[in-house]
């Protein structure tokens, strides 16, 4: 939730580089490259230690996110599915090393990305379209008790279905252009992997009672009065949380709340 909340406010911030974005093009109109307005507006208007400041900025933010992603990535699949699916058994040392090779593999990968996708918009847009096919799993699962992870998976798979058929104009018009944009796209894959979602979990077994009581007391607790879950039962079990632990007060030192569905850890 509070990730969810961040990003809706994040958003009110990049209010004010659209607007250098709006202005730079009335200043330049015939600026060849779009992608060169920020930093010829950063040039032009701010003196010489200001522009250093911006520079460095623009690193630190963008630093900041990557190791994040990266960090948070590692932990989710060394915990989350590693931990859980592939070595129950294993010990701390070898989680960590496993969370560390997954952080470079991560970091390679969005390389790789980078240099497939060629410009900031481009990937921008892809980001859009990505996030969009996981974004409703996460704001339909706070709020509807019957969702479950198979209709998840259906939003997902139809968002990206309907996305593909799109950008390859099996289902529009070829001729219209305005379905060449992310927007338009949308209209189409957004609704189409909601309507999934909540279609396929009603039809499909729901989750567990007792996770889904777990859950929800979490997400409507407030932060500070974790001692309501203690004293109602619904901490999760230490094994659960740490396969690996070997004894129930290493469990303990390491244990960490989860607002995940399932209890899981990251």
């Amino acid at each position: 939730l509070g990730v969810q909340i961040g990003t809706i406010m994040k958003r009110i911030c990049t209010v004010a580089w659209a607007l250098v974005g709006l202005c730079a093009a009335a200043i330049w109109p015939n600026l060849q490259n779009p992608e060169m307005a920020f930093g010829l507006a950063t040039r032009s208007y701010l003196p010489d230690g200001l522009t250093g400041l911006m520079l460095a900025s623009m690193m630190a933010a963008g630093m900041s996110t990557t190791d994040a992603i990266m960090v948070s990535g590692a932990a989710i699949f060394s915990r989350n599915l590693y931990a859980r699916h592939v070595c129950r058994t294993g010990s701390d040392e070898h989680y960590l090393r496993a969370a560390r090779l997954t952080g470079v593999f991560l970091v390679c990968a969005g390389l790789g990305a980078a240099f497939w996708l060629g410009t900031v918009t481009k990937a921008i847009e892809f980001w859009w379209k990505i996030t969009a096919f996981i974004g409703p799993t996460f704001l339909l699962g706070m709020f509807l008790r019957r969702g479950n992870s198979w209709g998840a998976w259906a939003c997902v798979v139809t968002s990206a279905l309907v996305w593909w058929l799109t950008e390859h104009d099996a289902i529009v018009s070829a001729s219209d252009h305005r379905w060449d944009t992310v927007w338009y796209q949308a209209s189409l894959y957004l609704p189409a992997g909601i309507a999934a979602y909540i279609i396929v979990s009603y039809m499909t077994p729901p989750e567990d009672e007792a996770k889904l009581n777990r859950f929800f007391a979490r997400l409507n607790t407030p932060v500070g009065q974790e001692e309501v879950l203690i004293a109602a039962g619904m901490e999760p079990n230490s094994e659960e949380i740490l396969p690996g632990a070997n004894t129930r007060a290493d469990a303990k030192v390491e244990q960490r709340p989860s607002l995940s569905a399932g209890g899981t850890s990251t």
